[in-house]
């Protein structure tokens, strides 16, 4: 059972990630990598998950999806996490954050004390979070 920090990786995170894109960080490579051997937890949002099928529907590579999703399902090291009504209701204080998804994805880091993985400034600059890249 995998077991220690959570991290939530972004969608473009996990979309490098999964793809094998040199635009992934060496530092987000190895949460992977460590996530793999037990010494965190991937937490994945729906939102990510929905925005992935998006950007591999986008590249013409939709049909991978579900046994992307498989593959993540079989896995210790990651962890479905569900938006809660909490998380929704917190979307007016978190303004700082204009991007919708973005804002659910920060609210879930933050209710998860997790690390989130992320490239985006807009979720790099808000101080309620932890951001890795």
């Amino acid at each position: 059972m995998t077991t220690g920090p959570v991290v939530l990786p972004d969608t473009h995170t996990l979309y490098w990630y999964t793809t094998g894109s040199s635009r992934i960080s060496r530092p987000a490579r190895e949460v992977f990598a460590r996530a793999a051997a037990g010494e965190c937890v991937l937490a994945l949002s729906p939102i990510v998950l929905a925005e992935l099928y998006w950007l591999l529907r986008k590249q013409g590579t939709g049909t991978v999806f579900s046994g992307v999703v498989q593959r993540f399902r079989a896995s210790p090291a990651y962890a479905f996490e569900p938006l809660t009504f909490e998380d929704l209701a917190a979307l007016p204080t978190w303004e700082e954050i204009p991007e919708l998804h973005d804002r659910l994805i920060a609210i879930q880091a933050a209710r998860l004390g997790a690390m989130l993985v992320t490239r985006d400034p807009a979720l790099q600059a808000c101080k309620r979070i932890h951001c890795l890249w």
